[in-house]
């Protein structure tokens, strides 16, 4: 399943799209999964969007760029919204896909439902790279499958909305987590895909970045919660794990390795500060206690992110100068940006 955003007019017309149309799936996926209550779930289908259902595609542009969104383990499609509408905004079509069986939930037409499989493995066999790095390789083939599907909708849309309207000669990709993984994997294997941005994601997949650099335009984005190794990792974590400090250890050597080229090639990271892996996301927006809990601000957050991500693309595929990147190297209150 996939979900596409797209530029409108602004005076447009209609029913304003819901973020989820059925939340029952989804409460009973993060019930499953995250053993999160039901409660916090059920209610997603009555927030409402900035969309508009099936608005005539906006003639500001002869062509728009398009962007592939790769959700997290465990996401869903449109779990960006808070992203995704931002760049739909600006000139972007945007398809968000479901991993079938790697998302919480995925839901067809016909009202099948499949829901995470994890295979059997649990706790930190499910971290380990000899697992994830060959999950990897299916999300690849979702993502390269997608664009082919792209290609011919462009070509002849049997609806007419997209037929001669998107810019495949400028087509970018964004993840977060293992969405961001395979955003990089797609920049490595797919010729395609011109640009791309990795939000907190751990580099799995099966092909490693050269020393060299990626030989594309790339924006890692982290959270320094998550960048920061065995040494602030606490036992209770470790336990929860079901591992030892040994194996942590290990495998935060090996995060960091294949780390170590992301900038080559005069690429970007940013370290986002005071910040969690699901501040990438609209997680921490679903129920307020989230943000309480973890004592974040993640509308600021979700404002750097946009306004980064957007400067980005608005470059690399639009030609557009860069107006932040690198005008803010170095370190700053909320985020450190560093450039090869």
């Amino acid at each position: 399943m996939v979900q596409i955003w797209y530029p409108a007019s602004s005076t447009a017309k209609g029913k304003t799209a819901p973020y989820i149309a059925d939340a029952a799936p989804y409460a009973e996926g993060f019930n499953k999964v995250m053993k999160l209550p039901k409660k916090i779930y059920t209610g997603l289908d009555l927030v409402k969007t900035h969309a508009i259902e099936n608005a005539k595609l906006a003639d500001t542009d002869s062509k728009y760029p398009v962007l592939v969104f790769s959700h997290g383990f465990t996401g869903y499609k449109n779990q960006n919204t808070f992203q995704v509408e931002q760049l739909a905004s600006h000139g972007y079509i945007v398809v968000g896909i479901d991993h079938t069986y790697s998302s919480v939930a995925s839901v067809f037409p016909d009202g099948r439902v499949a829901n995470f499989d994890s295979g059997g493995v649990q706790g930190f066999e499910q971290m380990k790279y000899s697992f994830m790095d060959k999950r990897n390789e299916v999300w690849v083939e979702d993502a390269k499958f997608v664009v082919d599907q792209i290609e011919k909708l462009s070509s002849n849309d049997p609806d007419g909305l997209f037929t001669g309207r998107m810019d495949l000669e400028h087509l970018g990709m964004f993840g977060h987590s293992f969405g961001g993984a395979t955003t990089v994997q797609m920049l490595l294997e797919d010729s395609r895909i011109k640009a791309g941005i990795n939000m907190d994601g751990v580099l799995y997949g099966k092909l490693r970045i050269p020393a060299d650099g990626l030989k594309k335009p790339f924006l890692m984005m982290s959270a320094d919660d998550t960048v920061k190794g065995v040494a602030n990792t606490s036992d209770a974590d470790i336990a929860a794990l079901g591992t030892n400090r040994e194996e942590v250890a290990k495998y935060y050597d090996e995060m960091f390795a294949r780390y170590e080229p992301v900038t080559a090639g005069g690429n970007y990271w940013m370290t986002l500060k005071h910040n969690k892996h699901m501040s990438f996301s609209d997680m921490y927006l679903i129920t307020p206690l989230f943000e309480w809990m973890e004592g974040l601000d993640v509308r600021s957050a979700h404002r750097l992110i946009n306004d980064y991500s957007l400067d980005f693309f608005d470059h690399y595929l639009k030609q557009e100068p860069i107006k932040r990147l690198d005008q803010n190297i170095g370190d700053h209150p909320d985020f450190t940006l560093k450039k090869g």
